[in-house]
């Protein structure tokens, strides 16, 4: 009996430790992730990059507005302006400080250094999130 039992008490702690290791990010946690990887990527000019984290419609209008030219080009051409060298160190040091998801939309504040608080809105494409505004807010 003291095996049975002591099996069972095994199982159970594999059971707790493999529900633990493999849960899924709170959807929190993925706006914050994903927007990480958007303003590190603006920061770094990784114009494909941005556009990977873009909504479909959204790298659709671009591309339109730009006369068919691919996002990533269009992305990293204006990453490249010397207007926006200026703004990357705030956009590097930019911080999700509130998350609000509603079913497949949320909505990001975010703080940047020397900037004022800015809403960035996100929708859950595909199971994953996406930003809606190619400039990050």
């Amino acid at each position: 009996m003291r095996v049975v039992r002591g099996i069972a008490a095994l199982c159970a702690a594999a059971l707790i430790v493999a529900g633990c290791g493999s849960s899924k990010p709170s959807e929190e946690q993925q706006v914050k992730d994903t927007l990480s990887s958007y303003y590190k990527a603006a920061a770094g000019g990784d114009g494909a990059k941005i556009c990977s984290l873009l909504e479909t419609q959204t790298r659709a209008q671009l591309e339109r507005r730009a006369g068919g030219k691919k996002c990533g080009t269009v992305v990293a051409t204006a990453l490249a302006q010397p207007a926006y060298k200026k703004l990357a160190p705030a956009v590097a040091s930019a911080k999700v400080t509130k998350v609000t998801v509603n079913g497949t939309a949320a909505t990001a504040t975010v703080q940047a250094t020397g900037r004022r608080p800015f809403s960035v809105p996100l929708t859950k494409e595909g199971g994953t999130w996406k930003v809606q505004s190619a400039l990050g807010g």
